[in-house]
């Protein structure tokens, strides 16, 4: 019976170790990943892009500009869903 507890126990407790070796490492990809997305040419340029838009028009909102600059307005869309990812990522853990 103590065997059966303790081979129990040890498999709970491996379990655990190996989900949270998981976990740890799922977290360092993700980082990686998102570290390396902010650093490619693309997004500097649609975050220079949405510098000069928001600097332009500072006092309107999102949709506004989106209106008034169809085509650059699409750099602020991309940066926001960007921020979106990373704010889940954050938010879950």
């Amino acid at each position: 019976m103590t065997e059966l507890l303790a081979a129990l126990v040890g498999t709970i407790v491996g379990g655990f170790i190996s989900w949270l070796a998981a976990n740890s490492n799922n977290k360092l990809q993700t980082t990686f990943e998102l570290h390396r997305e902010f650093g490619t040419n693309p997004m500097y340029e649609f975050r220079m892009l949405a510098d000069q838009l928001l600097r332009e028009n500072p006092h309107d909102a999102l949709d506004k500009i989106s209106e008034r600059y169809p085509k650059d307005s699409i750099s602020l869309w991309q940066l926001a869903t960007f921020y979106q990812r990373l704010w889940l990522y954050l938010i879950r853990g």
